[in-house]
């Protein structure tokens, strides 16, 4: 007799919205950030981007996506934080599940509209 399970469900936990400099290495696991590409190493499948205050580096997971990307442009990436447990790390880095161009939207503009709805806003702390 054959006894048919249900497939394993998960979730991905969703990504907070940060600006670069506002990202708490202890607390956040899943992030999305915003910055121009300023470094990009094949050899290593990374790409550095800066948002004017802070730098992440990125480990792209697709050598594909790698190929798209300029340096100069602007983009969205979506992804984890490249942690090692227990050790609180200087630098920075992630993995970019997702990466958006976003070539065309104003980044100051941005910025101060996230700046602008996280005064607004509770923080995630008292949630």
């Amino acid at each position: 007799m054959v006894v048919e399970s249900e497939p394993k469900k998960f979730t991905v936990l969703p990504a907070k919205e940060r600006l670069i400099s506002e990202i708490e290495q202890t607390s956040d696991s899943r992030i999305a950030v915003m910055g121009t590409i300023v470094e990009k190493n094949d050899d290593s499948s990374s790409i550095i981007i800066d948002d004017g205050e802070k730098q992440i580096g990125v480990i792209v997971m697709s050598d594909f996506l790698l190929d798209s990307l300029k340096v100069g442009k602007l983009v969205r990436v979506l992804g984890s934080l490249f942690k090692i447990e227990g050790i609180e790390q200087k630098e920075l880095e992630m993995r970019g599940e997702i990466i958006q161009d976003m070539t065309g939207l104003n980044f100051e503009l941005y910025k101060k509209v996230h700046n602008f709805t996280k005064e607004k806003t509770p923080s995630d702390e008292k949630k």
